[in-house]
């Protein structure tokens, strides 16, 4: 299998971009709160690789995932989980678009994904975690939060349903496959699929997915304004040992922000490197060999060992819930002055 060479740019001062709004992607072009802005970005990428009528597929899904999580289709609700919400879903979709471009453009012609995996994988990174999304028929869950250990198969469901209504029914069997890449309930080793194209495809949405998440400018305020929510909600604070006995494993936000190092350490760089083969060091083709996804993983875990070491998380100084969709903060996060 062919794999990149690592990254060696980690110098924070070496991106262009000075500024970086909250809603915007990592290079600060796309806002991610517009479905729109996102898509026409997204169809820029695959032209290269997919005929017109892939690209209205892709535009038809865009629409329905719009819609699906604002509320808008019948027998389901908005999306009501904080963290996993459709600006998560946007930068998931871009990110993988970007990965999969860059690593199709590396390939010898026996290797390439081709028009049609493109388009899946795209679709896919649109309705990964779709499975959050509650149903208003019969749907005695009062969050969407509480689906986070059976979200996978339920996305998979969703898109049993949706892909024949786009001429997809095809790339069904294949598709609810593949989003098991982007969850934990089954294993990466014990996800079978047979083209080995598959499998790349499933690699690289599944890094995207993780890419994505830990890049985002305001992932630290998340995971304590919104991750952490989801956790309680979702049963996750707590685990059963062998015995059956409860275990606590995160007593409050600040307790899960502690963690997130070696989350990062022990999971997530794993899952990237062995799991996923390192495929996503292509998406700094994307970025004149800058890898800015990265790049900014990097500096929310720099700035989240400051915050430990000072033990002081009133250094988080974005407050989500507040913030006006315009705003743009210096790229630096700077302490809160001492009066």
């Amino acid at each position: 299998m062919n794999q990149p060479a690592l990254s060696k740019n980690r110098n924070p001062q070496s991106r262009s971009v000075s500024f970086r709004r909250n809603e915007y992607d990592v290079t600060d072009r796309v806002n991610l709160r517009d479905p729109d802005a996102v898509f026409s970005e997204v169809s820029k990428i695959i032209s290269d690789f997919c005929p017109g009528q892939m690209i209205e597929k892709v535009r038809s899904a865009f629409s329905n995932v719009t819609a699906l999580y604002r509320g808008e289709l019948n027998g389901y609700h908005a999306c009501d989980v904080p963290y996993h919400d459709l600006q998560h879903i946007m930068d998931v979709t871009l990110a993988s678009t970007r990965l999969i471009a860059s690593y199709e453009r590396r390939q010898r012609p026996g290797n390439r994904l081709g028009p049609e995996r493109i388009m899946m994988g795209v679709i896919l990174a649109l309705f990964h975690d779709c499975g959050y999304i509650r149903s208003t028929r019969e749907d005695t869950r009062q969050n969407g939060a509480e689906y986070t250990l059976t979200h996978i198969a339920r996305g998979a469901k969703y898109l049993e349903n949706y892909l024949p209504q786009i001429g997809l029914e095809s790339q069904v069997a294949l598709v609810t496959r593949l989003i098991e890449y982007t969850g934990y309930e089954t294993p990466v080793e014990d996800i079978k699929l047979d083209d080995p194209r598959d499998k790349m495809l499933g690699y690289l949405v599944g890094s995207a997915d993780l890419l994505a998440q830990m890049a985002d400018r305001c992932y630290l305020e998340k995971c304590r304004e919104r991750l952490y929510p989801e956790f309680v909600l979702g049963g996750m604070t707590t685990r059963k040992d062998d015995n059956g006995s409860e275990i606590t494993l995160y007593q409050s936000a600040e307790e899960l922000l502690e963690k997130t190092p070696e989350f990062y350490q022990r999971m997530v760089r794993p899952r990237l490197d062995e799991k996923f083969h390192r495929v996503a060091e292509y998406v700094a083709d994307c970025f004149d060999g800058q890898n800015l996804y990265q790049e900014e993983i990097d500096r929310n875990l720099e700035y989240l060992e400051l915050i430990l070491k000072e033990k002081n998380f009133a250094l988080l100084r974005r407050h989500l819930q507040d913030t006006p969709e315009s705003s743009a903060f210096p790229y630096e996060r700077i302490p809160p002055e001492t009066p």
